[in-house]
Formats: C-alpha cells, structure tokens, sequence
C-alpha cells in the first residue's frame, strides 16, 4: 500500500491553527481562562468597589487586570500567529526541514510504515501506533512508544476512492497487531536465551480497570509519589486552606479564591480518589482493549531492560527508568520515573515467579534511586 502527495506550507499551517483550536476546548484550558479572565476581573471589581481605594491605585489595579485580561484573551485568539511561531521553532530546532515540503511517499510493508521525502526516510514501527484523528484536511496518525510522541500528517485528499481510507487504518491496525505478536514470540525465546523471563497473561477489561485505579492511588503510598512539585502542591493548599480556617482573612472573595486554587493544586489528588479516576480508567482501558472483553499481555524481564506489551500496544522500559516495585493483594506494580507505570494480577499460579522477580527490580528501584541522590 503506497501514497504519494505533498503538503503546503498554508496546509500545514492550517493543520495546526486545528490543533490548537481543538486544545482550546480542554478543560483545564478552559479553567485557566476563566480564572484569568472573569475571575479575576470580578475579583478587581469587587475589590475596588468595596475597599473604596484611593484613585491613583485604583487606576493601577484596573489596568492590571484589563492587561491581564487582555493578554490571556489574546493568547487564545491568536492561533495563527502562535501556529507560525511553533513552524519557526520547529524549523529552528531542526524538527521541519526543506524536504518536508517536497513530493512524500508513504508505504506500509512488513508492518513497518515508511515515509519518504526528499533524502529523509523515516520508518515507523506499526507495533507502537495509537490512533488517527482527522485535523483539519489532514489524517494524524500518532506513534507511542513508552512516553514518547511522533506524529505523521497525510492529506485527506490521497483517499480518493471510497473506502480506501478505512482500509488503510485497518490495515495499519492489522500490521500493528501482527508486529506486537511477531515481538511477543521474540521477546520471550529472547528472554530465555538471556536467562531472563517472560510473564504471560490474560486480563479482562474490568480487571485492567480496576489496576489503573488502583496503580494510580497506590503511588503515593511511595515515595516516588512524593516528589518536590507535589510537596508543594500540598503545602500551598494546606497554607491557604488554614487561613481561611484561621479567620485570617475573612472576606468572601479570599475563601473563594482559596478554595478554588486549592482545588486546582489538589486537583490529581482529587482525580485520584474520587470516581474521576474510574471514569478516567474506564476511558483508558477502552482505548486498550479497542471493543475486546480480554487480552492477552506479556511482561518480559531482560538484562537490561523490560517490555510490557499486549495485542494493542508494547512498551520497552530501560532499568535505569524503573523507580519503585509494588505489590497488594491483588496486583504487582512498577512505577517509573517517567510518572508512567505497569501491573501485573497475581494469582496462585503465578505468585511466586512474580514475587521472585518484583524483589529483583525492587533492588534495581532501589540503586537508581542512590544513583540519584549522589547527583
């Protein structure tokens, strides 16, 4: 299967100004606009009416927050102007050459997708593909591998005959599957020759759940949970919410501006231990499992390193990117240092092999972390 096409530069331009107009209607971006803008806008206002400050300081406050309100509206509105500073940053960084504007070819063989242009060739394991979205006239499709992102934009218009579309993507999600079997076999007669060891499994949908909810809240109950940014987190909510608590400062303005950037610091604490993060582990396990019930998953321990992986996707994880080794009741977990983690169900059969290793890469946990502290 090959394509031939070439993408403009006002194309692609485009394409982005559609990316970040799609990122616009996120939540949190949405919450930061309306905090820099009516919030604090009603905050001057209320302000200013109530303490009845002397002229001079009003003026101040007021062109404060109109610039304020100006910038952030700005910011949102000016999607051209931002798309064509991130072209100069890409092009600058070396990330968008000359050759992307000629002639591309774009062949899936072998599960292996290849792009072609100018005297670039990229090559894009189907293994590790994610998803397609359609971004303005262009078909994005996205490529995981561990934390990170690679994207590749193909026009639209390359699918002229009806259907030829589907059939691309399902033959994309074909070769990927086919790759992440091909990989599950290697891994494993790679892993005895090495003397290492592959954990095989089945988990079905509700189970996969049910980890995500549990990984999740389990790392703070780690260290790893614990780092700087989140200490802090929690000390600025602790310090905001016990002055209201204090009666420090008792007007209303100042409890709802607590509250609000309390919730906003706390918020992955929130996330975490209220049903958002079922209704987040819901979402994510749908996206895995891809309409299956069950699937099977494989957890591969190497030399030096691990590969997680499933019929949908396939994660490498270096030791040194290994920060902490788990376990409960129920299931054994691997955090990393990339925030990202792995799990595996324990059971009677395979209890003991797991416990086994799960003391190894804690020990390898364990010397990554004196590794970072002599730093």
């Amino acid at each position: 299967m090959e394509f031939r096409y070439q993408i403009s530069r006002e194309d692609y331009l485009n394409a982005m100004i559609s990316q970040l107009r799609q990122r616009r209607k996120g939540f949190f971006n949405l919450l930061t606009f309306a905090v820099m803008t009516v919030g604090q806008g009603g905050y001057t206002l209320w302000y200013a009416l109530k303490t009845r400050p002397d002229p001079d300081r009003t003026v101040l406050i007021c062109c404060l927050s109109a610039g304020i309100f100006a910038i952030q509206t700005f910011y949102q509105c000016a999607l051209r102007l931002r798309a064509e500073q991130n072209i100069r940053r890409y092009q600058k960084k070396g990330l968008l050459s000359e050759d992307f504007w000629k002639t591309q070819i774009l062949k899936l063989d072998d599960d292996i997708l290849t792009l072609r242009c100018g005297n670039q060739k990229l090559a894009y394991d189907c293994a590790y593909f994610k998803k397609a979205e359609t971004v303005g006239s262009f078909l994005v499709l996205t490529f995981q591998k561990g934390r990170e992102l690679q994207q590749l934009m193909i026009p639209e218009g390359v699918f002229k005959k009806e259907g030829s579309r589907q059939a691309f993507l399902d033959s994309l999600k074909a070769a990927g599957q086919a790759s992440i079997r091909s990989g599950m076999r290697e891994l494993t007669e790679i892993g005895t020759e090495e003397g290492g060891v592959s954990l095989s499994y089945t988990m079905s949908r509700k189970t996969f759940e049910e980890a995500l909810v549990r990984c999740t809240r389990r790392i703070y109950l780690t260290r790893e949970g614990w780092p700087l940014n989140t200490i802090a987190r929690v000390a600025g909510a602790a310090f905001l919410l016990g002055n209201v608590a204090a009666g420090v400062i008792a007007s209303p303005s100042f409890i709802l501006y607590a509250a609000l950037i309390s919730i906003i610091l706390l918020l992955p604490f929130l996330s975490a231990f209220t049903p958002i993060q079922t209704m987040l582990s819901r979402q994510n396990a749908g996206n895995v499992f891809a309409g299956l019930e069950e699937m099977a998953f494989c957890l591969t321990v190497l030399s030096d390193r691990l590969v997680w992986q499933s019929e949908s996707f396939m994660n490498e994880i270096p030791f040194e990117k290994l920060a902490a080794a788990d376990r409960d009741d129920r299931f054994a977990y691997l955090f990393l240092n990339d925030r990202s983690s792995a799990f595996i169900p324990l059971d009677e059969n395979n209890r003991t092999e797991i416990i086994r290793n799960w003391l190894l890469l804690e020990t390898v946990a364990e010397r990554n972390r004196g590794r970072q502290r002599k730093r």
